[in-house]
This record gives structure tokens, sequence and C-alpha cells, in this order.
């Protein structure tokens, strides 16, 4: 993950190194836990630093949120 982040946008960000601490100290509690059950709070983690990234770079970026309107319902045929 941290490979891939510093390849593709060449930069560590704090967040990403934080999912990674927390992996690490949870690992002790993985070890109990069903091997699904681990699978999935992997992706989650993942999920998660992915959707929070994303955020953080739409709101630097100074991206609109697209849901807020905007005019959008004119693209498809509505508010004619």
């Amino acid at each position: 993950m941290l490979i891939f982040e510093a390849w593709v946008f060449g930069e560590l960000t704090t967040y990403c190194l934080a999912a990674v601490v927390a992996c690490l100290i949870l690992s002790p509690v993985a070890a109990q836990l069903p091997p699904l059950a681990v699978g999935l709070l992997g992706a989650a983690t993942i999920t998660a630093v992915a959707a929070f990234g994303l955020t953080i770079r739409a709101r630097l970026a100074g991206a609109v949120n697209p849901t807020a309107g905007g005019g959008a319902g004119h693209r498809y045929g509505r508010g004619r």
C-alpha cells in the first residue's frame, strides 16, 4: 500500500502511514481471529484509507460535490 501510493502519487501521506501502524498494532489480535474476519478487517482498512484519501484530494483540488445540484439536471433532459 505504501509502495503503491509512493509510486503513483509521489508522496506518502500520514493517514496511510497511520493505517499501516494500526494494522501492525492489531496484528496480535488478528492472530486469534478467523481468517475471514482478518480479511474483512484488512479490506475495511484499505477501503477507509482510499475513501479518506479521495476526500482529502478532492477538497485540496477544490472539487464540487456532484450531488449538490449545480445544474446537472439540464444535462439529462430534466428542468426544461
